[in-house]
């Protein structure tokens, strides 16, 4: 499954991270420049906030074919959506209904999900990567897992901070660390006089040998920049030659990361491994991060070696008051990880002594 996700790239990240050349200069034979994704904002969905740990209800950015943002077929557009889809039949937005992911061997048999996509309304999920839990001892450990890196970039790296030189080209289109890029459906729900909020639900399918040690499911991943095309395409790629690149990924990476993670409230926390000897054979370094960061326009502050340069750039995203004040409010969603410690005070719902305990010790720290 897929219950929790980071994002930590601002908007124009985003739309570079997802960039394309155009169908029509392709098919020229030309090559074609690189074109960013177009960024848009849709009145009756929620702000998407850069975060390390964006749980189900929140908003993650989306891509979609132009049509369906109001603009021209052959673009590509980056839309901030619900995640946990909002079936078109229901009556209200806030629902009870765990539609966060759905299972790509049976969601043809659930009209939720079979109305949007028969409808052609497939997207892509983009995220740095997402988290998982094994169990370990009375407890459970995270894990961050994400797309395997090219060598010289390093998926914790805050690219928020370096040049646009650095990341992106209208020859070469995105060169920073490969983002995960996650099959969905998604829905625009309406009701009388209101704006329409669109929400996505990720496709899972059995995990493979790769990831089997850690849970019984894993994304529905579409790792080539091919597969990302086909899932777009409605109109060239058929319901069947879409489901067709449903099959398991290896190219994955992963590392384990602090249990504060655990608790969808707690911003103060990065995807950093908590122990760089414990990551995946394929997680990749910044081994020319030196020569990266020589491109860096003058007055800039002069590299440092990774480990280092982690510590400093790598801070907690903070999310707007509004935001954390939304958060707290929010209902846990039925089939979230148990993981989730959220304090549900209008449930009766408690922290475990043990917690409150170290809480309070930090507290005094």
């Amino acid at each position: 499954m897929c219950g929790r996700t980071a994002c930590t790239l601002q908007p124009d990240r985003v739309r570079s991270a997802c960039g394309y050349v155009p169908e029509a200069e392709q098919k020229g034979g030309g090559g074609g420049k690189f074109r960013k994704a177009r960024w848009v904002d849709q009145p009756g969905s929620k702000a998407y906030h850069p975060s390390y740990n964006i749980a189900p209800t929140g908003t993650l950015p989306v891509l979609i074919r132009g049509q369906h943002a109001g603009c021209a077929d052959d673009e590509r557009v980056v839309m901030p959506m619900r995640w946990g889809l909002v079936p078109f039949f229901h009556k209200v937005a806030d629902m009870k209904l765990s539609t966060f992911n759905a299972r790509s061997e049976e969601f043809l048999k659930k009209s939720m999900f079979s109305h949007p996509f028969k409808k052609g309304q497939r997207c892509v999920v983009v995220c740095d990567g997402y988290y998982e839990w094994k169990k370990d001892g009375a407890g459970k450990k995270p894990y961050f897992l994400y797309s395997e890196q090219r060598k010289d970039w390093d998926i914790c790296t805050n690219v928020n901070s370096l040049d646009e030189d650095d990341l992106w080209s209208e020859a070469e289109g995105w060169k920073g660390p490969k983002l995960t890029m996650m099959a969905g459906i998604f829905e625009s729900w309406k009701s009388d006089g209101d704006q329409p909020l669109y929400s996505f639900t990720i496709l899972t399918q059995a995990a493979n040998s790769r990831l089997d040690w850690l849970h019984s499911r894993m994304p529905v991943f579409l790792v080539t920049p091919e597969a990302v095309r086909d899932w777009l395409s409605v109109g060239e790629t058929s319901d069947e030659t879409a489901l067709a690149l449903i099959t398991p990924a290896d190219s994955l990476a992963w590392h384990p990361v602090s249990a504060d993670i655990n608790n969808v409230r707690n911003q103060e926390v990065t995807n950093k491994p908590l122990d760089e000897t414990k990551r995946s054979a394929s997680a990749g370094f910044m081994a020319n991060w030196l020569g990266k960061a020589g491109k860096r326009s003058e007055g800039q502050q002069a590299a440092k070696p990774p480990a280092e340069q982690r510590e400093q750039e790598a801070k907690p995203v903070n999310l707007p008051a509004e935001r954390q004040e939304q958060e707290a409010k929010r209902p846990a969603e039925p089939g979230e990880p148990e993981e989730r410690d959220v304090v549900q005070q209008e449930q009766g719902t408690k922290r475990p002594v043990e917690q409150q305990e170290q809480e309070a010790k930090r507290s005094k720290q």
